[in-house]
């Protein structure tokens, strides 16, 4: 061991040294697991099935810290965390979601939800405590911090299938949501932690009551009059329904700005691409995938059906890291992946994506670590380093403390505004890299909202008479000469337009349309039949 006199250097340029491997690694299904750090690796380690639920978590570097089914917490080393089993009381909930602390980065609150065996809750992981393995902290649920209750605005506790994060407004913060009923209860998580009384939204809904059998989803923000969407996909007895509604992320409540219902014969499940321009939605009971163009669906719904396999059944869309789209289909050796999700009427599904050799899936895929990002809390206390690779910054000071210790192989980054204060016996260790600067927190660019006063939008699509009588589809897609529709009911007629809105003079043959003479472009068709109108995007090339 060596010890080391610390230089404090005044910088001007300041060096960034984050990285972004929180969500390199999922642990799903049973015993599945996939990495995702440029390449695509499939992971065989997992010592832990997941039925229904699945969060995993890892360090700034991308190595792995914690996973868990909501049930029960595995540490790195894929055994069971130090006080971690009987989560949830020990049942496995529908959802699980993750949350870094903002202002403690060794921190995470794991929240479930879980109707109707308990009331929502969560538990406190702090990788700072525990056994050590290798000279880094392998977590403990913090002693006190386990299965803490949740309260409505009235006090009362309250049991909900579904819960999601949505970045606040701030940049720092996040919103922890959880349906019940009609109301949406959203509680924020800052810097000086979990603020127990939420925010409390109407979600514009009427019938029914009892919200329970639900997964909800949140979007990426969006620059409109609202910040994001957040969709809650509702299995209630006979009734299937998606609806997706706007919220406000600087205020943590739904609005009344948009509200889209997708009623279905079966469950259904949602995810966002990228920028929220694209929902997708699968079908619990077909295997089907639906793109929705959400940004061109404004007086009635734009889709297509990308995909449909009725011996499959999708239980999971979920995002990963890379903004790649993947889905679980129940009980199969392989992850599916959408092709190009970002692009309305040129993506499709490839089944046989990812192979997991020997493992297989479930009814979950782990959701995205929303972190705070507030790098700038005021002061930071350090006892102990779990962090491989990090970077403190204090809009304060930052002060280590007896017997704090940077081990080999570490590479640890400090910078406050005011000072840092190294008490005596904090030791840097040979092999290791540090860096301390005094520099004030850079501003957060944050994502505001369009204030002009924008439509409010209601939309309805019903799928229920596609998959009675059989879904409206066209194709190829993209298109150069012929574009042709698929029904099994009698296409009356079609118009085609351009996106001003511009109608296009087009000849039906039959189900097959000449578009040879149209310029190259998007364009959105109108189907009529005795069911009603289909409108959907296609591209000409």
């Amino acid at each position: 061991m060596k010890k080391f006199y610390i230089t404090i250097i005044m910088a001007l340029f300041p060096i960034l040294m984050f990285s972004q491997g929180e969500n390199n690694n999922w642990y799903f299904g049973n015993y599945a697991g996939v990495r995702f750090d440029g390449t695509t690796t499939t992971l065989v380690d997992s010592q832990r099935d997941s039925m229904w639920a699945s969060g995993t978590v890892s360090d700034n570097n991308g190595n792995l810290l914690f996973y868990t089914d909501g049930s029960q917490i595995r540490n790195r080393e894929h055994q069971v965390m130090e006080n971690g089993l009987g989560i949830n009381n020990g049942i496995n909930p529908w959802q699980v979601s993750i949350v870094k602390h903002p202002g403690k980065p060794s921190q995470y609150y794991v929240f479930v939800s879980n109707f109707p065996y308990d009331a929502v809750s969560y538990s406190l992981v702090d990788m700072s405590l525990g056994a050590v393995s290798n000279g880094v902290p392998l977590g403990k649920v913090v002693d006190g911090q386990k299965n803490v209750t949740l309260y409505n605005d009235m006090g009362n506790s309250y049991a909900s299938y579904g819960v999601t994060v949505v970045p606040h407004a701030d940049g720092k913060s996040v919103w922890v949501c959880f349906p019940m009923d009609v109301k949406m209860y959203s509680y924020l998580v800052d810097n000086t932690g979990l603020h127990s009384v939420p925010s409390v939204s109407n979600m514009n809904i009427t019938a029914p009551i009892n919200y329970y059998n639900s997964k909800v989803t949140s979007s990426p923000t969006i620059n409109s009059s609202f910040s994001n969407y957040i969709s809650l996909a509702v299995w209630l007895g006979s009734l299937h329904e998606s609806k997706v509604m706007s919220y406000n992320n600087s205020i943590g409540k739904v609005t009344n700005d948009y509200l889209l219902t997708i009623s279905s014969l079966h469950p259904t499940v949602t995810e966002f691409n990228k920028d929220a321009s694209i929902l997708y939605v699968g079908n619990n009971a077909t295997g089907s995938i639906l793109a929705i163009d959400m940004l061109n669906s404004t007086t009635s719904v734009v889709y297509n059906q990308i995909y449909n396999n009725s011996n499959l059944e999708c239980y999971a869309i979920q995002r990963n890291k890379y903004n790649d789209i993947y889905i679980s289909y129940d009980n199969r050796g392989y992850l599916s992946k959408i092709y190009n999700p970002d692009v309305y009427g040129g993506s499709s599904v490839i089944l046989d994506a990812v192979n997991l050799q020997g493992k297989t899936t479930t009814k979950t895929l782990p959701s995205l670590l929303i972190t705070g990002n507030d790098s700038c809390p005021p002061v930071f206390d350090l006892i102990t380093e779990p962090n491989v690779y990090f970077t403190y910054q204090a809009g304060d000071k930052i002060t280590t403390h007896t017997n704090y210790i940077i081990h080999d192989n570490k590479d640890i980054t400090m910078k406050a505004k005011n000072y840092i204060l190294m008490l005596p016996d904090s030791f840097v260790m040979y092999n290791s890299k540090f860096l301390a600067t005094i520099e004030d927190c850079p501003s957060p660019v944050v994502k505001q909202a369009k204030t002009q006063n924008q439509k409010q939008i209601s939309l309805k699509l019903d799928l229920t008479k596609d998959q009675q009588q059989g879904s409206i589809d066209i194709y190829p897609n993209p298109a150069s000469d012929f574009l042709t529709i698929q029904s099994t009911l009698k296409v009356e007629n079609v118009n085609v337009y351009d996106i001003s809105g511009k109608k296009i003079n087009t000849v039906l043959n039959g189900n097959t349309i000449d578009i040879k003479h149209i310029p190259s472009g998007s364009y959105l068709i109108t189907i009529e039949t005795k069911e009603g109108k289909t409108t959907k995007k296609f591209i000409k090339k």
